[in-house]
């Protein structure tokens, strides 16, 4: 399976994974987004990882971090296993 290794801070969030077999319908996704209103509010980063497997949504994090976020997504080689989704 490829991986996406996710790091917040320095900190390893997780080591996301889906399978590669033929006939299967698969979604890796890793993303950061900024929402609101300069000058109203702060913007602050939402972080999302997840995807489908055989067309059920799976998460392994999601969540709103500090203004200040230094993010690492790497995609890895081929693993065995992954982090398991939290849903």
């Amino acid at each position: 399976m490829i991986c996406f290794e996710v790091w917040v801070n320095g900190e390893k969030v997780c080591l996301a994974g889906v399978g590669e077999g033929v006939g299967d319908t698969n979604v890796l996704a890793a993303h950061v987004t900024r929402v609101g209103k300069q000058g109203r509010q702060p913007m602050k980063p939402d972080l999302h990882v997840g995807g489908l497997v055989n067309k059920d949504h799976v998460r392994w994090t999601e969540k709103q971090k500090s203004a200040v976020m230094s993010t690492t997504f790497r995609q890895v080689g081929h693993f065995i296993v992954s982090s398991l989704p939290t849903k």
